[in-house]
């Protein structure tokens, strides 16, 4: 039996890339997802666990359980004391999508807005600074879409932006891999 030390990290990643890949059903993505938090353990990445399974519930068009787990990821945020802005923006701008597929869309923008400042400055900062842009022009013109049709929005209207990590950044959900960083 391989024992790994955070096994969160190759479930996550697993559920994203099956169900990015259309190789996993998004039930079973799910399903993964609530096994995870089942043992009750707050993970050091349990707020992008919550992220990725609320656009879960979002593809599955249920938006009252991803407003829950978005809810839920907002109110551990605002817990901490430090929190980095990756978690705040990736929570926050698919909350922002919520919103709007909610038909909420003043709150949206007004979200939208409040995220301009808090884009993560990470290696892919212009894939998200594009993608930033392109969601506010959706939600300036109010377009009616549903959530699964959300999933390809982007691309399908904007394929060739900056380059070959556009396949992932201009997803319509903002989905986060996680990572396990070892110094021995």
């Amino acid at each position: 039996m391989l024992n790994l030390p955070r096994h969160e990290i190759p479930i996550n990643n697993f559920i994203v890339a099956g169900v990015l890949s259309e190789k996993l059903e998004i039930q079973t993505g799910l399903e993964l997802y609530e096994q995870l938090f089942d043992n009750q353990t707050k993970y050091a990445d349990y707020i992008l666990l919550l992220n990725n399974y609320s656009i879960l519930h979002l593809l599955n068009n249920n938006l009252s359980a991803a407003e829950n787990a978005l809810n839920e990821a907002i109110n551990f945020i605002k817990s901490e004391s430090c929190i980095d802005s990756y978690y705040e923006y990736y929570i926050g701008i698919n909350n922002v999508i919520l919103k709007y597929l909610s038909h909420n869309v003043e709150e949206a923008l007004v979200n939208w807005e409040n995220l301009n400042n808090k884009i993560p400055n990470i290696p892919d900062l212009a894939f998200l600074i594009r993608r930033h842009q392109l969601i506010g022009g959706v939600l300036n013109n109010r377009e009616k879409i549903n959530s699964k049709e959300w999933l390809n929005k982007l691309i399908n209207e904007h394929p060739h932006e900056l380059g070959r990590p556009w396949s992932f950044f201009g997803k319509g959900y903002l989905f986060s891999d996680l990572q396990f960083w070892s110094e021995s």
